[in-house]
């Protein structure tokens, strides 16, 4: 008995022994023949500038039924101390539940303000098919604005 179950044993080896070795080498994945889909998530730029004593628009339509996501925007104030002292003027914004941000400069020589704002989980339009805009505040003397957004429109 004990002989019939180590030669039992030994053919159990022997056949698995086989199977393992048969198994295939690791090999490179195969090459797609279709196209891969792009990243819904990549950002575009939308960018806007103007010149001294004007405003600033950013405006992003997506076609109906799909949303705008934005990624992340930035703006850029300059003025030259000659102007005019800007106090609690608002950067706006519609389409995105009212996203608007607040800054005040003083007048110096080569003034410059500039914000970053990225969103680790963009920012979905409250409606679809609508567009987004980012408005500058009201144009003052001796003041350019700038501004960009990055965005990718997706259902």
């Amino acid at each position: 008995m004990m002989k019939r179950l180590v030669s039992c044993l030994i053919a159990v080896l022997v056949v698995s022994g086989t199977a393992l070795a048969q198994q295939p080498q690791q090999t490179n994945p195969p090459t797609l023949v279709q196209q891969s889909p792009s990243d819904l998530r990549a950002c575009t730029p939308a960018h806007s500038d103007a010149a001294v004593n004007n405003t600033v628009t950013i405006t992003i339509t997506p076609p109906n039924g799909l949303y705008v996501y934005l990624c992340g925007w930035d703006y850029q104030v300059v003025q030259d101390a000659t102007g005019t002292v800007q106090t609690n003027v608002k950067w706006t914004s519609t389409n995105l539940g009212g996203l608007a941000v607040e800054y005040s400069t003083p007048l110096v020589v080569d003034g410059n303000t500039t914000q970053n704002f990225y969103y680790a989980v963009p920012l979905k339009a409250a409606q679809a098919g609508v567009a987004v805009t980012i408005v500058s505040p009201a144009a003052v003397l001796h003041t350019a604005y700038s501004a960009n957004a990055y965005y990718y429109i997706a259902p």
